[in-house]
């Protein structure tokens, strides 16, 4: 079931929802209708889903596969990090600092996960590689 809109990018938009089997919370990714009918863009979208799957990297996005028969059209599953959205700290002060953004002695920094590369779909968070 889609909660709440967490991001309208320019290719493509993000709900926030909670998956009726699983119960979990997850972001669901939807391209956009005029994108999703220009080929190149339909391919950089399947196969950004493609590499989710396949890629663990604290910069690269989670995608969950879906099982077969359960997806009736083109979106990705991402499991739904929490922070802030990186448009929204770069917008505020104080500046992102070298302190905030570099990796310390204890591992955690800015984290970046790749939803989409525009910083007003791009979440931050906390987490630690």
């Amino acid at each position: 079931m889609l909660n709440v809109l967490v991001s309208d990018g320019r290719y493509s938009r993000l709900f926030g929802a909670i998956d009726e089997i699983d119960g979990g919370t997850v972001v669901l990714k939807f391209p956009k209708p005029q994108g999703a009918a220009i080929a190149t863009f339909h391919a950089a979208f399947v196969r950004e889903a493609w590499v989710g799957t396949r890629v663990t990297s604290p910069w690269v996005a989670h995608v969950i596969e879906l099982p077969p028969g359960r997806q009736t059209c083109l979106y990705t599953v991402m499991p739904l990090y929490t922070g802030e959205l990186l448009e929204g700290r770069i917008s505020r002060a104080p500046a992102v600092g070298l302190e905030e953004g570099a990796p310390s002695p204890s591992g955690s920094r800015m984290a970046l996960p790749h939803y989409i590369v525009p910083a007003s779909s791009t979440a931050i968070s906390s987490r630690t590689t």
